[in-house]
């Protein structure tokens, strides 16, 4: 239930009294304890309603006992070299979601807590009454390598395989058996897929793939979309806003690629009973030796100090407190969290006031931070753009036909005079006679 879902993805450390009474040096790596604390907001909950459901509908057809999913599961091992030709296909019943937010928001950290609630790996032995000896794999994390290619991303898949099981067995047998010419590894990624019976594969910080390093956008929609149909299991995209320039230009890849749906974390707004409960909640874990009460007022600071981004508002909280501790201060109060934003956080002074002003020229300046981008109208703009480029031509080149007997006396009139400003004026209405300048002035 919703209420279990909530009890289980929530952590609050203990602040034991006692170590209020510490020196201040050994305070100080206690007040870190703040980075530990979730509380999660109404959004968590509805991705993990989602999520549940696509990773059960993921396995729904994937029966170990039945022969067609070991039919299947042989002819991926062998890759078809025994002749034994591939099963009847059957349908996939793999989803996808897109989970989206600003950097530092929370998205990465909400899907892993979702994700522990679930056991990582199942060693079977035996299913009612009889064997069965195989290991299940519900659910595995890949982080996009740091402007990574989609090679690079498959390695990252064999790699978080290794860190799971220790060794490097995976990443090295994927390096020996990678055909010439592969650019992602999804073949060996397919393969593993199926002997550990993956449940749900999640695909971190997706805006880090590098456009030019894997052939454009239309290779990398193209791996996404193969990922999901061909590997066959359900997959969860995070990214920030930058992630949308790879969803953005092709309206069929897009919606394949988001098939479930795509979820933004936003900021809690100004004044929203989400801020409030986010900030009392922080606000009780205070190793200091006179803890404050809080205040309304510093609700409100605290949102202008951090514009409601999560890690921001914990990172201001944790120095604050130290400030606290090495000042002999003791308690916190607003000319203390406004002295340690200054101070400590300055280099987020510039992106934090774009943030503030709402105003879009300078949000783009951050491209990670840029909340104005809507899903659903990037992937009806492919199709849009189209049909709104025809209209605009035709309607400029029916109006440049309807002028052209008075553009024609206009040229002679300039010849016969040689005014200058007419020949300007000649030289502007030859610039714009292709519809195409016209369209982008």
């Amino acid at each position: 239930s919703d209420i279990e879902v909530i009890e289980r993805l929530r952590y609050y450390p203990q602040v034991l009294e006692q170590e209020r009474l510490l020196p201040a040096k050994e305070r100080m790596p206690c007040a870190l304890a703040l980075y530990d604390v979730f509380q999660p907001p109404p959004f968590h909950l509805d991705v993990e309603r989602v999520l549940s459901a696509i990773l059960r509908e993921g396995y729904h057809g994937r029966n170990p006992f039945d022969p067609a999913t070991l039919a299947h599961s042989h002819y991926l091992a062998t890759q078809g070299r025994d002749g034994v030709p591939p099963p009847h296909p059957r349908k996939l019943t793999a989803r996808s979601i897109f989970v989206t937010g600003l950097s530092r928001i929370g998205k990465t950290r909400g899907i892993e807590r979702i994700l522990s609630l679930y056991p990582q790996v199942i060693q079977h032995t035996r299913y009612g009454n009889q064997p069965l000896p195989l290991t299940q794999v519900t659910w595995l994390k890949v982080s996009t390598p740091k402007n990574g290619s989609l090679r690079e991303l498959g390695l990252a898949f064999f790699t978080a395989l290794d860190d799971l099981f220790g060794g490097d067995q995976f990443a090295s047998q994927a390096m020996r058996k990678a055909p010439q010419g592969d650019t992602s590894l999804l073949p060996l990624v397919c393969k593993r897929v199926r002997e550990l019976n993956l449940g749900v594969l999640v695909v971190d910080e997706l805006q880090r793939l590098s456009l030019v390093r894997s052939q454009g956008k239309t290779a990398i929609q193209k791996f996404l979309h193969s990922l999901i149909d061909e590997v066959g299991i359900p997959v969860v995209f995070i990214g920030t806003y930058q992630a949308y320039e790879i969803f953005s230009g092709s309206l069929q890849e897009t919606a394949r690629i988001a098939g479930s749906g795509s979820y933004e974390l936003k900021r809690p707004d100004r004044g929203s009973e989400e801020w409030a409960f986010l900030v009392e909640t922080l606000w009780k874990f205070q190793w200091l030796q006179r803890p404050t009460p809080l205040e309304p007022a510093i609700i409100d600071l605290l949102y202008d100090l951090t514009q409601g981004v999560t890690e921001i508002l914990v990172t201001l909280l944790v120095l604050s407190q130290w400030r606290a501790m090495l000042s002999g201060k003791e308690c916190l109060d607003e000319d203390l969290l406004r002295e340690t934003s200054e101070k400590e956080l300055g280099l987020l002074k510039a992106p934090l006031e774009a943030l503030a002003s709402g105003d879009p020229e300078q949000i783009e300046n951050y491209e990670d931070l840029d909340p104005n981008i809507d899903l659903q109208r990037d992937l009806a703009k492919g199709a849009y753009d189209g049909l709104l480029k025809l209209t605009v031509d035709r309607a400029v080149r029916e109006a440049l036909d309807e002028r052209s007997g008075a553009g024609a006396s206009a040229s002679k009139t300039r010849r016969k005079t040689g005014d200058e400003d007419a020949k300007a004026a000649a030289s502007t209405t030859a610039a714009s006679e292709d519809p195409a300048d016209l369209r982008r002035a």
